[in-house]
């Protein structure tokens, strides 16, 4: 790269931030994204996705189908500047847990968003001796997008609902919730040998 295209490089992005900073200003009208492609990692039979919150560094958040809520681990909610919304009694595997709920998350996944009316904050998150996530993307997670997860290349794609039409060889299974639960009829097949 020449002299001049390196002063040009931070003078482009500094534009760029100036745009995106002002797009009512600049009379920017671009939609929402209907559908993003994000990288998932695996790490201890936990699938997990980066997003950011309230304008965070990107975090760490393990998808759950089975959790009736999503949290947030508890050393965040000071800096994401959450509002205590009060507190729930989650139901697990290992018991029931009191958990402090607050409103005011919002999550970005390269511009396509999810606002859960509330969050919870468990404190035996606080207790690990290790932090291996920020925290749970629960049943509401798979009510606001259809997920698409693609072991093979290691990415989720999200979708906008209404603007999705799958077309591929795969098979479609419909997604039921009971209260928070998500539920997908099937059938147990036991082959003799």
């Amino acid at each position: 790269m020449n002299g001049s295209a390196k002063q040009m490089k931070p003078l482009a992005t500094g534009m760029l931030c100036c745009c995106a900073a002002f797009p009512q200003a600049v009379g920017q009208t671009n939609p929402p994204p209907g559908s993003v492609q994000l990288p998932i990692s695996l790490r201890q039979g936990a699938l997990l996705l980066k997003a950011r919150v309230n304008g965070s560094d990107p975090l760490a958040f393990k998808l759950d189908t089975g959790f009736g809520i999503t949290t947030v681990h508890p050393s965040l909610v000071e800096s994401l500047e959450l509002r205590r919304a009060g507190h729930i009694t989650i139901t697990g595997i290992a018991g029931d847990e009191q958990a402090d709920t607050y409103a005011g998350a919002v999550f970005d996944f390269c511009g396509m968003t999810y606002e859960p009316r509330r969050v919870a904050v468990l404190a035996s998150d606080a207790r690990r001796r290790w932090r291996d996530r920020d925290g749970i993307l629960g049943a509401g997670f798979f009510r606001r997008f259809v997920v698409e997860i693609d072991f093979a290349q290691n990415l989720v794609r999200l979708h906008e609902p209404d603007q999705f039409s799958y077309s591929g060889a795969g098979e479609v299974l419909p997604l039921a919730f009971k209260k928070d639960t998500p539920i997908i009829e099937a059938a147990i097949v036991v082959m003799s040998s």
